[in-house]
């Protein structure tokens, strides 16, 4: 279809102006450094965390914990915001884990002593 004349003319600017206003709307809406988005994927994952019981790092086999928290950065770190919501939760629940495992370390270091 040929379009001429100078009405054809503001037919093109005016789509021109409704598509770069389509293209700002979706890069606002789905960019990844939307504050909304990253709020949202936050509170997302952290529920996720805890309802798959991944914070239970300290049932685990210690040998197993830092692959297992590695996976944790792996998988579930896809957007800025469940990325810092991973690295939140997993350092909680490390320092967690460690202050379990010294406090066995402290009583074990008791019973061997009453013995």
């Amino acid at each position: 279809m040929l379009i001429s004349g100078r009405g054809s003319a503001c037919f093109v600017h005016l789509i021109d102006s409704c598509f770069s206003l389509f293209r700002r709307e979706m890069r606002r809406r789905y960019s990844s450094q939307n504050q909304e988005k990253i709020d949202r994927d936050y509170d997302k994952t952290k529920k996720d965390f805890y309802r798959l019981d991944l914070h239970k790092l300290d049932e685990m086999a210690p040998e197993m914990r830092p692959h297992v928290t590695m996976t944790y950065h792996h998988y579930l770190e896809n957007t800025p915001g469940s990325r810092k919501a991973i690295r939140e939760l997993t350092k909680t629940v490390q320092q967690n884990t460690g202050s379990k495992q010294s406090l066995n370390h402290q009583q074990d270091q008791q019973a061997d002593q009453e013995q």
